[in-house]
């Protein structure tokens, strides 16, 4: 049975996807399905900006939606709790302890009059977008899709809006066939209907093409085998392109020509690890590399080392690999950083001492002259101080002189003074007594 818009029952609407669209978050998606779009961006891990929204073993997720006019009403807080709950989970928050996720949601529809399911589906599918481009690691990889049940009971996948408000009842469908074969991880519906459908309808959503790859019908065995196998090879070209991408391959010249060496898409066995460490010892004594301290030989062999360890994690799971990858850019850079640090504080050393030698005959010179100049004034300061106790000798022997002097003087004065007053009581009394005659 044909749609109004000419799809079949079971197909999806027109999807149109990017990632990475903005340059300051640290994962962003852009994903289209039909009409309906969606703009999200994460950001972290990293400094929660309130510390009581911090979890002490592991990391917080907030979920924040922008809407084009007003603010966010009670749909929008539902669409931030549906999110929020699906993920938490899911992602790997007890590797980044005391740290906050945050997911905000940029629609370009506007949420205040209704919540439809299609819309919750592209949101999650562009949120899981997202956190592959921020390289958080997850437990699995979450996608969702819609199922409607009509009024003559039929199923249609993916509905429009026209769609959704002609059904009965509508049911979205999350699902991740990494975690079980079954693996549903969030089931909503609304309307009116059964168990029955209800089941019917989460079957129709895990059997969609964006899930398993295949159509609704199932009916032969040998087309499901040979999806199956098809899916497997494309997964395995899929990590064949992600380890070029991320560890080039090595090209070098011999007699014969030029070779090229890729990297390997097998996993090592515990043989091959026992070998590689081997073979590490070898290296590190055959090309004397130091025990402690800044060594190169060391420092190349480490990295080769650590190259091995993110192609391993990356086959197992290529989200981790990309993480890793980046942080070995991030641990290269830092020290970079750190020996073009070591080396301007060399040369500012060396600079610094060359000029500091270069006035240095001036310097003796005037120390030389300096100390020439000291002993001039303690000569001088010898001599002032000899001629300053003599000074002070004379100046003492000459007053004692003039007290001594002094002295005599008054001892002569006063006793003149005695034999003037006796003289004048003598005359004095004779005169008294001449005149009473």
């Amino acid at each position: 049975m044909l749609r109004d818009d000419g799809r079949n029952c079971n197909e999806l609407r027109q999807i149109a996807s990017e990632q990475g669209t903005l340059n300051r978050a640290d994962g962003s998606s852009n994903l289209s399905i039909g009409d309906t779009s969606v703009l999200v961006a994460v950001y972290g891990p990293g400094q929660a900006k309130i510390v009581r929204n911090e979890l002490v073993d592991k990391a917080a997720i907030d979920v924040c939606v922008q809407v084009n006019q007003g603010i966010a009403g009670a749909k929008e807080k539902e669409l931030e709790l549906i999110v929020r709950r699906l993920y938490e989970p899911i992602i790997e928050r007890q590797e980044f302890p005391r740290t906050m996720i945050s997911i905000t949601l940029i629609p370009e529809w506007d949420f205040l009059d209704y919540l439809s399911l299609y819309l919750v589906s592209t949101v999650i599918d562009a949120v899981t977008m997202a956190l592959m481009d921020a390289g958080i690691v997850m437990h699995c990889v979450v996608t969702s899709t819609t199922c409607c049940l009509t009024k003559d009971g039929s199923l249609l996948l993916d509905p429009s809006q026209k769609e959704e408000a002609d059904c009965t009842a509508q049911v979205i469908c999350a699902c991740s066939f990494q975690l079980a074969e079954d693996g549903v991880l969030f089931l909503s519906s609304e309307g009116l209907l059964s168990e029955e459908q209800l089941f019917a309808c989460a079957e129709a959503c895990k059997r969609d093409p964006i899930y398993t790859g295949e159509q609704l019908d199932l009916t032969k065995k040998s087309e499901s085998q040979s999806n199956r196998v098809d899916k497997g090879d494309t997964s395995l070209n899929r990590i064949e392109d992600v380890l070029q991408a991320m560890l080039p391959p090595q090209m070098w010249h011999e007699e014969s020509g030029y070779w090229l060496r890729y990297v390997s898409s097998c996993l090592s066995t515990r043989l091959d690890v026992i070998k590689l460490q081997e073979e590490i010892d070898t290296t590190l004594s055959k090309r004397q590399a130091k025990d402690c301290g800044i060594c190169l030989v060391r420092e190349d062999i480490y990295a080769q080392v650590f190259d091995e360890l993110i192609r391993q994690v990356t086959i197992n799971s290529p989200e981790q690999g990309l993480l890793l990858l980046r942080v070995r850019d991030e641990l290269r850079l830092t020290i970079d950083a750190y020996k073009m640090l070591f080396e301007s504080s060399i040369l500012f050393g060396i600079r610094k001492q060359l000029q500091a030698e270069e006035g240095t005959g001036d310097i003796q010179q005037r120390i030389t002259e300096l100390t020439e100049e000291k002993h001039e004034n303690e000569c001088k300061l010898m001599s002032l101080s000899n001629k300053l106790e003599l000074i002070e000798k004379r100046a003492g022997e000459r007053k004692a002189m003039q007290d001594k002097k002094f002295k005599e003087e008054i001892d002569f004065l006063k006793y003149q003074n005695q034999h003037l007053e006796a003289f004048l009581k003598a005359a004095g009394s004779s005169g008294i007594a001449a005149l009473k005659k």
